[in-house]
């Protein structure tokens, strides 16, 4: 009999250690969490701050922030630079410093894989920038047209559609060809047009119309003024286009 509650005892004991343990574990587990979230959330604002600054213009100002936002604080695995490092090349790409985005991509942890269409773009844009000619450029657009021909009129337009619109136009904003931009934005413009008439009788342009205008508007300024950078600008300013 003793041996019995003996052994009952340690059942019982055992079972306790064991509801302890996991209870602790549980919280750890939480806490651990709770940080994670945090840890994400502050950087995530911190991002934005240099977002904000790029709409405005303040390039170095937003880098910096960009760069804040690979803090050791902000770390706890490889993935957690990817935000900071892929708006670092956007930014790279926009200021022309098209080597430092390259750079940026040579250096990722290995584990971060990105979309290899950032360094396909900026290889472009450096090489045109070596050799003083905008062909790379164009052969650059011509395979993001031929890659996204699904989403791209005059086939088709779609949510995805603004993603590779924005790249192109920025591109031709980028070299300084106005009328190559203007004649994208009109090619989109007819299609637009032409799909409301199919389905309403009629044009009825909406916000992605007037975004289009804007940057459209942008390069008839440029193109007046023997000036580039005003597309880009609208593009980054819209609440439409991606930057």
């Amino acid at each position: 009999m003793m041996i019995k509650k003996l052994l009952i005892s340690s059942v019982i004991v055992f079972g306790m250690l064991i509801a302890f343990f996991m209870i602790g574990t549980s919280l750890r587990s939480s806490t651990e969490s709770q940080n994670r979230t945090n840890q994400i959330f502050l950087q995530e604002g911190i991002l934005k701050e240099g977002d904000r600054l790029v709409e405005r213009g303040l390039y170095s100002d937003a880098m910096l922030k960009y760069e804040e936002g690979l803090d050791a604080k902000f770390i706890s695995k490889d993935e957690d630079e990817r935000g900071p490092i892929v708006r670092k090349i956007r930014l790279s790409l926009i200021t022309g410093n098209y080597q430092k985005g390259l750079d940026e991509i040579s250096n990722l942890p290995k584990s971060v894989v990105l979309d290899p269409e950032f360094k396909m773009e900026l290889e472009a844009l450096q090489n045109s920038a070596e050799i003083n000619s905008k062909q790379p450029v164009y052969d650059y657009i011509g395979h993001l047209n031929q890659k996204y021909q699904n989403s791209l009129p005059p086939q088709n337009y779609d949510v995805f559609s603004p993603i590779p619109f924005a790249t192109i136009l920025r591109l031709y904003d980028t070299i300084g060809d106005h009328d190559a931009g203007i004649a994208y934005i009109d090619m989109c413009m007819k299609f637009f047009k032409e799909q409301d008439i199919k389905k309403y009788g009629q044009y009825k342009p909406g916000h992605a119309d007037e975004e289009y205008l804007k940057v459209r508007e942008a390069f008839e300024q440029d193109k007046k003024e023997g000036t580039k950078g005003r597309a880009t600008k609208a593009l980054i300013q819209s609440d439409y286009f991606p930057w």
